[in-house]
């Protein structure tokens, strides 16, 4: 798929679709790039393991030098308490922040997605479902905050307004 096409397809579900979430594979091709420029919200997702990590921290000082504030960014460590000899210190000593987000590995997730039905609904009180729905309340707190004049109010747009696209602010 091409990059104008990328762009082109982004403009129409922006204007039909409140959220759309776009999973990019890692790395920084040319579509990813596209992704993330035409995106208002990212999220950056590393894994428990010091590659991953390493990974991470690289892609979170990519995005700052194509001009996102790293603090901005929202940081899930998934599989996060995973017996695998990294603490929480080492992963703010490697990333140089508090990840917003740890999903903790849960035998029902691979179960859920094999059967099509998201955690956060078929195990609603699990320490995973209860991990997405905070990384849904950081990304809707950024939709309903809205600042004017030094002056920072927390009432929700309107959902014909608030066009969203995980990645860069327009």
């Amino acid at each position: 798929m091409s990059t104008e096409l990328l762009r082109d397809v982004y403009s129409l579900l922006r204007l039909t679709q409140d959220y759309v979430i776009v999973d990019t594979p890692p790395g920084f091709t040319p579509e990813v790039i596209t992704s993330i420029d035409a995106s208002t919200d990212l999220v950056m997702v590393g894994m428990l393991d010091s590659l991953s990590l390493k990974n991470t921290k690289l892609g979170l000082e990519t995005l700052s030098l194509m001009g996102h504030d790293e603090r901005e960014v929202k940081m899930v460590l998934n599989r996060a308490h995973s017996r695998v000899g990294i603490s929480t210190s080492d992963v703010v000593a490697v990333l140089g922040r508090e990840p917003d987000v740890y999903v903790p590995s849960d035998r029902e997730i691979p179960r859920a997605i094999n059967e099509g039905v998201p955690i956060v609904m078929s195990r609603p009180d699990s320490e995973a479902a209860q991990a997405f729905r905070h990384l849904a309340d950081l990304v809707v707190a950024g939709d309903e905050t809205t600042t004017t004049d030094d002056e920072t109010t927390t009432e929700p747009e309107p959902a014909a307004t608030r066009r969203r696209l995980f990645g860069r602010r327009s």
